[in-house]
């Protein structure tokens, strides 16, 4: 606090939110390390980084496919905040549909409201691939 003129002060907070942020995906991250460090098998993996991420402020639900290009199936791995009953359609997504073809494209979590949502956005991404 500082005076600017008689009986006129001013204070100045710094916002330390993204700091905060950083702080908790630094715990988070090592935590997750320590982890992963004593886990063997890919189920056991998928399961533990899904559980770290659900603990990430803003993220409430989300799911993690493995793509296997030997057999061209991309597989539901884990899944947490969701209803836990998917339809058996939902498990498996062919590797040559559009929808495959784009989770293969993409090397960034989506995040993501609705399936309409989703919907939406695979096809303006996969439109947006095909210009390139």
């Amino acid at each position: 606090m500082f005076f600017l003129q008689e009986h006129i002060f001013a204070t100045v907070f710094e916002d330390i939110s993204s700091q905060k942020l950083s702080e908790q995906m630094l715990l988070l991250q090592k935590d997750l390390g320590i982890a992963l460090s004593s886990i063997n098998t890919i189920e056991g993996a998928c399961d533990e980084i899904l559980t770290t991420l659900l603990n990430v402020d803003g993220i409430n639900a989300g799911a993690i496919y493995l793509i296997d290009k030997e057999s061209e199936i991309i597989t539901l791995q884990t899944v947490g905040g969701l209803s836990p009953q998917k339809p058996q359609s939902e498990l498996t997504i062919e590797y040559h549909s559009i929808l495959g073809e784009v989770i293969q494209k993409i090397d960034t979590p989506i995040f993501l409201i609705s399936n309409h949502f989703l919907m939406k956005y695979l096809k303006e991404f996969y439109m947006r691939s095909l210009k390139q």
